[in-house]
């Protein structure tokens, strides 16, 4: 069609706004213009503009009347309303489609940002730890329990890292020797205990094997002993994988320093009244265990005053709620009528491995053990309705309370020890 003679004049026809209408008499438009702008679209005769230059009706040709483009009878609807672009598509349609786009992908975004706040604010832990209790500062020195002990056999652990030592804390008649023979001969492992008493020196720390047992040159019962060990940097050398004591707190610690190199406490808890009928049994006394009961002789609340600090006074139920706390906090607890599951809770958290010859060994110890208990046993049972075993009971009372909260936290550590072997993937 020839298009060299088309008019752009301003009108409001149709829609009742100024547009601009293409006519055939108008030179204002190229042919190549107008080609562009009539691409895509049939015959078109007419071209109407708004005044942004939006094409918003195209009018084809149904007679050879060009000027009375009203008769057109394929008028083309107005398109999307804001109008199409000249070449087929619109500009605003791709911008649409481009803020369509955005808001898109501005909504997932915020929709991940949201899933991701309320992640963090509502994740649980799917093997919790307890919260631990506030413990005294005497043992700052000790780690909590919580806090995993490395595998010193790991590969991912540095060989000149500081490092916790185990520390076997006991009180007489508590499974001491038994844990001793078990680690000592049934593990290999290297002791600090009462065995280096006869080898002490000033010269520097040594290993020394005796009768398939190794320990250093230490002696870590005495005070005298520990204050020894502690020039000689016992808990910074790789020489003991345990230390023995019964000592106080306020002297063990001096071993270690808070932060690192803390020590890593272990002990078996006993029935109070057995205890106290074992050390009598066992300690040589002359008086008669009715006798012994009533006496000066018989131990009060050990371990109630070892753990707070209060050796000599009186004891209250804040001394009990203390000694509970330090129990929680710093104490792998073992059950001495559960010899077995007790040794294996130790060796599973400290990692020392029990595998073959060591279990039996282990098993052998704890057979004898109970054997050499057969008789105290059957003295508990005869002392249990009389006098002296509620004398022993009344004396131990907090011990008493303590031994009932002992084997709570043995069950509840149980479940603490298992979510850190999760945690590592060992199960």
């Amino acid at each position: 069609r020839d298009h060299e003679d088309i008019e752009r004049s301003n009108s409001k026809k149709n829609t009742g706004t100024s547009k601009y209408v293409a006519k055939k008499d108008d030179d204002s438009l190229t042919s190549k213009e107008l080609k562009k702008r009539n691409k895509g679209y049939h015959n078109p005769v007419e071209l109407i503009f708004d005044n942004d230059q939006e094409l918003v009706h195209v009018v084809e040709e149904t007679s050879n009347d060009w000027d009375n483009y009203g008769r057109g009878t394929a008028v083309h609807s107005e398109m999307y309303a804001s109008g199409l672009k000249r070449n087929g598509k619109t500009d605003l349609e791709k911008k649409q489609k481009m803020f369509a786009r955005l808001c898109g992908a501005v909504g997932v975004l915020l929709v991940v940002i949201i899933m991701i706040h309320i992640s963090v604010n509502t994740w649980e832990d799917p093997y919790p730890l307890p919260e631990l209790p506030e413990t005294p500062s005497t043992f700052r020195a000790f780690a909590d329990i919580s806090d995993e002990y490395p595998d010193p056999s790991s590969t991912l652990v540095s060989k000149n890292a500081p490092r916790d030592v185990p520390v076997v804390w006991y009180l007489p008649m508590t499974g001491g020797e038994l844990i001793h023979h078990v680690l000592g001969s049934c593990h290999g492992l290297t002791l600090a205990s009462d065995l280096g008493t006869a080898t002490q020196n000033d010269e520097g720390l040594a290993k020394i094997t005796e009768k398939s047992i190794s320990f250093v040159n230490v002696d870590t019962t005495t005070v005298a002993g520990l204050h020894h060990a502690k020039g000689l940097k016992l808990a910074q050398s790789p020489l003991p994988h345990v230390i023995f004591s019964p000592l106080k707190f306020d002297d063990l610690k001096s071993l270690f320093s808070a932060g690192s190199n803390q020590g890593r406490l272990l002990m078996m808890v006993r029935h109070p009244v057995l205890r106290a009928i074992s050390v009598h049994y066992y300690g040589g006394s002359k008086l008669s265990l009715d006798e012994y009961s009533k006496s000066p002789e018989v131990q009060n609340n050990y371990l109630t005053r070892f753990l707070t600090g209060k050796l000599g006074g009186t004891l209250d139920e804040t001394d009990v709620q203390t000694a509970k706390d330090i129990m929680a906090a710093k104490f792998v607890v073992g059950i001495y009528h559960n010899l077995d599951a007790s040794l294996q809770r130790f060796e599973d958290y400290f990692h020392w491995k029990a595998v073959g010859s060591t279990v039996h060994c282990r098993d052998d110890a704890i057979l004898r053990a109970q054997g050499l208990d057969t008789g105290i046993a059957h003295l508990a049972e005869q002392a249990r309705e009389t006098e002296a075993w509620t004398y022993l009971s009344y004396n131990n009372r907090f011990d008493m309370e303590l031994y009932t909260y002992s084997k709570k936290l043995f069950r509840e550590q149980k479940q603490m020890f298992r979510d850190l072997k999760l945690r590592r993937g060992e199960e």
